[in-house]
């Protein structure tokens, strides 16, 4: 090990348009650097090794300009233009600059102005041979952390994560922004804190990044039928000529659907989407291991699931053996973190009950605290083993608990409940324990077990718990 790289990724603006950039601190031999990474390009040139860190004047020799094939290879030269600094020349100084440092760049108008370049870069930074990078799990810097693992595969360099909350518990009183010299410290005095990331980890990543793009050209194709059907009310009821045509408008919305290229081409993205999410879906571990014998959950189901928990280790509470003598308090003590940690998993999934009696939903004033995404897949789930009944193995769970619940509450009740409406309490009374009562209930406590049990089996096969 040469170096200990320490990463803290941020979104690269705000909102208001406040510089955000990623900061990198490199420890190495005792002596520590740091840089700021203000754009994407700037986070593969790291990843490649050619992040500039000091530049030179251009001076009075032609700049080795790089030249790529159709593909993007690289053919020749070593400057890349992005990576130098320019000024603009007005078309007199032009006739006395070097023809090879003049360059035409769109400005905002998108028209062109030639500028010179003034300095190249002379030293660079990034990956290399033997690093060992720590970031912290999940978030925003996943896409550059499988960059940087595949990479460094290819150059012998290792990623490490940490969870979010260890990196919390750990912090002390060091700042939040200085979170990337935080990590070098922790990396190198509690490196038991880290997972090395693999091309497992990998794999949850590019779900996630498939599902969020199928979602996205979802929402596109949505939008778009919309602004049509819109767009079709408006000139039916505002037309000047006063002529209504025959028939539903609802026919006339399906003829504008089959012609329009725009919404075909939307269509169209959204199949490709969707059959490369399912793709990538099928090529992970815990597809192959755990997802795919059970009847009724699919690609898109386990999408939601595998790119909202991403990585189950985030959950694990370690197990505190101080103290431990016997080989059955050893067992009590991991049951017990196990248990702690299945609590966590369902409270991110929404599945744990609040006060013990309630599970959680959304109510007025409150702030919902799990993940929407998997509670969705989760409900679709459920009606999946609903629709499949004695056919499959978590549908027969369901149908057994709500045979239970109707011997327990043979007959619908009617119990006063208090209400909220307009600032004011009320109470109203309400039936219990109905049939639509009674699958709900079923549902809720097939989907709480599932939870459990797919996180058992992924806590199994990452081996957290031996």
């Amino acid at each position: 090990m040469t170096r200990v790289v320490g990463i803290r990724h941020r979104r690269k603006k705000t909102a208001e348009g406040e510089a955000r950039p990623t900061t990198v601190a490199i420890l190495e031999y005792g002596k520590t650097v740091y840089h700021d990474l203000e754009t994407e390009t700037d986070e593969l040139d790291f990843l490649l090794g050619r992040f500039p860190i000091e530049c030179k004047p251009a001076g009075n020799e032609d700049v080795d300009w790089i030249e790529m094939d159709l593909n993007g290879n690289v053919v020749k030269g070593t400057v890349r233009p992005h990576q130098c600094k320019f000024k603009k020349v007005s078309k007199e100084e032009v006739a006395s600059c070097r023809a090879n440092h003049i360059m035409d760049f769109p400005d905002a108008k998108g028209n062109f102005v030639q500028q010179r370049v003034v300095k190249v870069p002379s030293r660079f930074d990034g990956l290399s041979k033997g690093d060992s990078v720590a970031m912290v799990l999940g978030g925003s810097g996943d896409r550059f952390a499988s960059a940087l693992s595949k990479h460094g595969e290819e150059i012998g360099a290792e990623v490490f994560r940490i969870p979010p909350f260890a990196l919390s518990d750990n912090r002390g009183k060091a700042d939040k922004d200085d979170d990337h010299k935080t990590l070098v410290v922790l990396f190198l005095e509690r490196l038991t804190l880290f997972e090395k990331m693999m091309a497992k980890d990998r794999e949850v990543i590019r779900v996630k990044e498939a599902l969020m793009l199928r979602m996205d050209a979802q929402r596109a194709r949505i939008s778009c039928e919309l602004r049509l059907y819109q767009s079709l009310v408006g000139r039916i009821f505002l037309s000047p000529e006063g002529k209504y045509p025959e028939g539903m408008i609802e026919d006339q919305y399906k003829k504008i659907k089959a012609s329009d290229t725009i919404l075909q081409g939307l269509m169209a993205e959204e199949e490709r989407r969707d059959k490369e999410m399912r793709q990538v879906v099928r090529q992970t571990a815990v597809w192959e291991h755990i997802l795919e014998p059970v009847k009724g959950c699919g690609e898109r189901i386990a999408a939601g699931l595998i790119a909202s928990i991403g990585d189950v280790r985030r959950f694990a509470v370690p197990v505190n053996y101080d103290g431990a003598v016997t080989s059955e308090d050893r067992r009590f003590r991991k049951m017990k973190a196990l248990t702690k940690t299945l609590s966590k998993v369902k409270a991110f999934c929404g599945f744990r009950l609040r006060d013990n009696v309630r599970f959680p939903r959304r109510r007025s004033g409150e702030v919902a605290n799990w993940n929407p995404n998997v509670r969705q897949a989760l409900f679709q789930l459920t009606e999946q083993f609903n629709r499949h009944g004695d056919g499959s193995f978590w549908g027969q769970k369901l149908l057994w608990k709500k045979a239970e619940l109707r011997k327990v509450h043979p007959e619908p009740i009617e119990v006063e409940v208090e209400v909220k409406g307009n600032g004011k309490k009320a109470k109203k009374l309400i039936k219990r324990y109905t049939d639509g009562h009674i699958h709900k209930m079923a549902c809720w406590w097939t989907a709480t077990k599932f939870v459990e049990w797919l996180a058992r089996e992924w806590l199994k096969m990452e081996k957290v718990y031996g």
